[in-house]
């Protein structure tokens, strides 16, 4: 008799599915997954987005996978950036996430649009189609179509806010989602400026060189789509490429990198 071979589990989770979604998941924050001294040529973390998806994502070429995660995924294969340098600043796990937690909590009571497109610390409303002036601009429309084709694997943010599921995001709960409608501010902001960087060229421009990307890295926003829910760094699941460019964003910003004009910054679009 012939040994029966092991047959893979049908029941991996498909990215970005919410049924298979735990309320607590274990995982190690050992600084040493995420160490960039001295990285050797086969352990660097430049994060090549070429290289095959993990076992338990399903491949984006499988006639099993949904037609919408096909296109989220499809685009981030050609894109390659150095993480290394990109967060040479905040090399750990606790200081690259603690980093964007910190810089999101200190703006996340204000009107995204107006702050990162004119500089304004507008409070009282968060979401783009509730602030007049992203409405009079007329790109909330687009604003709505983009964030409709995110979609990111499973346990790589918080399936109601956004973040990753980390107390360094204003006292998230660790490994577990946060209360429905609680941190509406949190969510506007990770939704809403990677949408804006790619709409205006002059933060779309200092941002994508940092990373070593073409200002046209990515033809249409469905590609860019695909490329921000892709996980950016290759051990750590929560850090996708949103949390990425938020955090250049922020670094730039603190460096006095991204030059706010007087009448405010203009959506080229692309």
């Amino acid at each position: 008799m012939h040994a029966r071979s092991a047959v893979p589990s049908s029941k991996s989770p498909i990215p970005g599915s919410t049924r298979d979604y735990p309320s607590k998941r274990k995982r190690s924050l050992s600084p040493a997954r995420f160490s960039l001294s001295s990285p050797s040529p086969s352990s660097s973390l430049s994060s090549s987005l070429s290289r095959p998806l993990p076992p338990s994502y399903p491949c984006p070429n499988s006639p099993k996978l949904p037609a919408h995660l096909k296109r989220a995924l499809l685009p981030a294969c050609t894109i390659e950036i150095n993480i290394s340098a990109a967060i040479s600043s905040h090399p750990t796990p606790e200081k690259f996430f603690g980093y964007v937690g910190f810089s999101l909590g200190n703006v996340i009571s204000t009107c995204p649009f107006e702050a990162i497109m004119h500089g304004r610390s507008s409070m009282g409303h968060s979401f783009m189609w509730r602030c007049p002036l992203a409405r009079s601009s007329g790109c909330v429309d687009r604003f709505k179509a983009w964030k409709r084709m995110l979609v990111f694997p499973a346990f790589s943010n918080c399936l109601r806010c956004g973040c990753p599921q980390r107390s360094s995001f204003g006292g998230h709960p660790d490994c577990a989602p946060c209360a429905k409608d609680e941190r509406e501010g949190w969510k506007s902001w990770l939704l809403t400026l990677p949408f804006l960087i790619y709409e205006t060229r002059a933060l779309r421009g200092p941002i994508f060189r940092f990373l070593g990307l073409q200002d046209d890295s990515f033809s249409t926003a469905k590609e860019y789509a695909g490329w921000i829910v892709t996980r950016a760094i290759p051990l750590e699941e929560q850090a996708t490429n949103l949390i990425l460019i938020v955090y250049v964003y922020f670094l730039l910003q603190s460096k006095g990198e991204l030059i706010m004009p007087l009448d405010g910054h203009t959506m080229e679009g692309k």
